[in-house]
């Protein structure tokens, strides 16, 4: 009996799948954890430095946009267009 090639390819994938829900059930019956969202949480320095970063990156966006027309990505000149 000679199974074709996408037929294997497709009990390769199914199989593959079945065995990463098999494994990730596993891995949350023996290590339960309830604290899931904890590890995620950031202390107040990181957070500050963070909110520092997003308003430097901000004000540089800004800037950039306030400045003469020109496409921000690759910083090129535009030409301008009159109507």
């Amino acid at each position: 009996m000679v199974i074709s090639d996408s037929a294997v390819i497709v009990i390769v994938l199914v199989a593959s799948l079945f065995l990463t829900a098999l494994c990730a059930a596993l891995f949350r019956h023996y290590n339960p954890t309830g604290d899931d969202c904890k590890a995620y949480e950031r202390n107040l320095e990181q957070s500050k430095y963070m909110r520092a970063v997003r308003l430097r990156n901000y004000g540089f966006l800004k800037r950039e946009s306030m400045s003469a027309a020109k496409d921000l990505e690759s910083r090129c000149m535009l030409r301008s267009h009159s109507l």
